[in-house]
């Protein structure tokens, strides 16, 4: 009896383990496929059970094959988000994830990346003004995303400099300045 339940012990445990180890790709390509193109309304089950929090965290820290994964899904997310669970990626790191992706040479990742970037400036200028935007942006710039995005500009792939130019062009852009405006002579130094 001692042996069936050690047996038993030891298959569990075994199993599972390996399980959560090595098989972990295809549950998330699963996740993935569940959140892509799901209504604000249909991903608030995949928040609220931690699934997203999971994802994060495995997208910042695991294997690469298991990183793709996760970004997969996260960047699916901010496609249909509301302002609720922008709040909430962002908070989980989901921002600081992506932008972690933006030295991988792999061209679809990088494309899901600035993707999911493009998607969490957008909804937050649009669903929360833009303090909301410019407090993701200067997290992006916090992180080093800025500097790969600026570097981007020169990539190989058409694809990815447009995406990269467009997202410095409309989240990133310096003021610009206005010439017409006639300069104050007292603030100017005076040479004699």
């Amino acid at each position: 009896v001692f042996f069936f339940f050690f047996c038993f012990f030891f298959f569990f445990f075994f199993f599972f383990k390996q399980k959560t180890a090595y098989e972990i790709m295809p549950s998330l390509v699963g996740s993935e496929m569940c959140i892509r193109d799901r209504t604000a309304e249909e991903l608030k089950p995949v928040f609220n059970s931690g699934v997203m929090a999971r994802l994060i965290f495995l997208g910042a820290k695991d294997r690469i094959e298991v990183r793709r994964e996760c970004i997969w899904a996260v960047s699916n997310a901010t496609t249909n988000m509301n302002a609720e669970q922008l709040n909430a990626l962002v908070e989980l790191g989901a921002v600081e994830m992506l932008c972690g992706f933006l030295e991988i040479m792999d061209v679809r990742v990088l494309s899901i990346a600035l993707e999911g970037i493009i998607n969490f400036l957008k909804n937050a200028k649009g669903m929360l003004g833009e303090e909301q935007m410019n407090a993701i942006a200067l997290r992006i710039e916090d992180c080093g995303g800025l500097k790969a995005i600026e570097h981007l500009q020169t990539h190989a792939n058409t694809h990815i400099y447009q995406k990269a130019i467009a997202i410095i062009e409309n989240f990133f852009g310096s003021e610009e300045i206005d010439f017409s405006e006639p300069i104050n002579s007292t603030s100017i130094f005076d040479f004699h």
